[in-house]
């Protein structure tokens, strides 16, 4: 939810798809 962890973890994941989507 709005816990830190979880919105770092959501920006993590979020550079992932981004990498994803440039490979």
């Amino acid at each position: 939810g709005d816990h830190p962890d979880c919105r770092q973890i959501r920006a993590v994941l979020a550079s992932l798809d981004q990498q994803d989507t440039q490979q």
